[in-house]
């Protein structure tokens, strides 16, 4: 998938959610996921920007609800996403969504164009620089489980 987001009602199993106006970047994790962690293409969904990751994630939780069990087991966040930035995403949005359900783990991705990283640790679980390091990226992957 090279743009736009998967349709969550196509998935079994976890899903991951990657979310980066950069679009090489965001295939470039996508296939570190399926080449490292042996997940299924159908399970990493990508978003461009800020509104299409809040709305996968809201179609996500609410295509779920009834068995309220979370299918999402990582959001993976570009700190600058155009429409809706991960602040906005993580710190406005997402309680609001996953109320009924356990906490989303996420990850922040930062470039080192001064983003506020006491910001990033306080609203995220986990930030990551640019270029993303894949070794510490699976780390946590393995850390999440």
């Amino acid at each position: 998938m090279t743009s736009g987001v998967s349709n969550p009602t196509e998935t079994s199993g976890p899903l991951i959610l990657i979310a980066d106006s950069n679009l090489e970047h965001a295939e470039f994790l996508k296939k570190s996921l399926i080449e490292e962690v042996k997940m299924e293409s159908s399970n990493l969904m990508i978003a461009s920007d800020g509104i299409q990751a809040f709305m996968t994630i809201r179609s996500t939780l609410k295509i779920h609800q009834p068995s309220l069990v979370n299918p999402l087991k990582l959001i993976i966040l570009d700190y600058s996403l155009p429409s809706l930035n991960c602040f906005q995403i993580v710190r406005q949005n997402l309680p609001l969504l996953v109320k009924k359900f356990n906490k989303v783990p996420t990850i922040v991705i930062i470039s080192d164009d001064g983003a506020n990283e006491e910001e990033c640790l306080r609203e995220a679980d986990y930030f990551l620089r640019k270029p993303v390091d894949v070794k510490v990226l699976l780390k946590i992957i393995h850390d999440i489980n």
